[in-house]
């Protein structure tokens, strides 16, 4: 895969298929899938085949702590209770 000699987006032969075609057990083809997925070198969905990984730069997500500092949660709960002594919560 490093040579290129899949391009990206490449859809891989099932488990099963390949298992039948290198005439070795399924469970092998399936731990050498794990293993290129772990090196991020195919991508692999159960239930849609494995694919080759493209070589694309993917988009960074935000950190997830920014997101969460600008959303409207509170940080902190005040508690206090009204004048029959029910809890109610402020939030800030």
């Amino acid at each position: 895969m490093a040579s290129g000699d899949f391009p990206p987006g490449l859809r891989l032969p099932s488990t099963r298929a390949l298992a039948a075609k290198m005439g070795v057990s399924r469970n092998t083809v399936i731990t050498a899938y794990e293993m290129l997925a772990a090196d991020e070198l195919i991508v692999a969905v159960k239930g849609s085949g494995a694919r080759v990984r493209g070589t694309a730069n993917y988009p960074q997500l935000p950190d997830p702590r920014l997101i969460l500092s600008q959303a409207q949660y509170p940080i902190e709960a005040v508690h206090f209770g009204d004048t029959e002594g029910n809890h109610l919560y402020l939030h800030r």
